[in-house]
């Protein structure tokens, strides 16, 4: 069972850098997209709201990296 970690980067830095952000969760087995949103579930069952979008997915090292929306910074 392969589970991801969420990180979360500024707004102005790279996607390239996967294992460099913040972290959001670990052992996320469930996202789902919903207009500026991004709700992330463990497999123990917690769940966070996210206010940004999907910078990158790197599958090899099973990270998500997750950058803030403008306009929720400015918010």
């Amino acid at each position: 069972m392969c589970l991801a970690r969420v990180e979360l980067i500024e707004q102005n830095e790279e996607a390239q850098h996967a294992g460099s952000g913040e972290l959001v969760f670990e052992d996320v087995a469930y996202m789902e997209l919903k207009d500026e949103e991004i709700l992330v579930s463990t497999m123990f069952g917690e769940t966070r709201v996210v206010q940004g979008e999907i910078c990158s997915v790197d599958f090899m090292k099973s990270i998500v990296t997750l950058r803030p929306r403008e306009s929720a910074k400015n918010a």
